[in-house]
């Protein structure tokens, strides 16, 4: 569970059976897979595109899902993971 966040009862799920559950913040979806942020850009139906929450800081990582399954990933971060950078700047320091 993530502090601050309501937790929903769908997750994303990738093809080697890896579940990540779906976070939300008032209207906005959010998940986070190996420790990088990511927040719906856009919906159709079943269908949702994903980008880092970073995006605006020149991030291009996303991906697109179909009912929950993640089916297209650009992985190429240009940050250290989120949820995890306190412990990465502890070890770097």
């Amino acid at each position: 569970m993530v502090k601050g966040y309501k937790y929903s009862l769908q997750s994303v799920k990738n093809g080697k059976g890896n579940q990540y559950p779906i976070y939300k913040t008032g209207k906005v979806q959010h998940t986070i897979i190996d420790g990088f942020k990511f927040s719906v850009q856009r919906s159709k139906k079943k269908r949702f595109r994903w980008r880092c929450v970073k995006q605006r800081d020149g991030c291009k990582a996303c991906f697109s899902t179909f009912n929950n399954f993640i089916y297209l990933i650009n992985n190429e971060h240009n940050h250290r993971p989120l949820i995890c950078r306190y412990k990465y700047e502890r070890e770097f320091d």
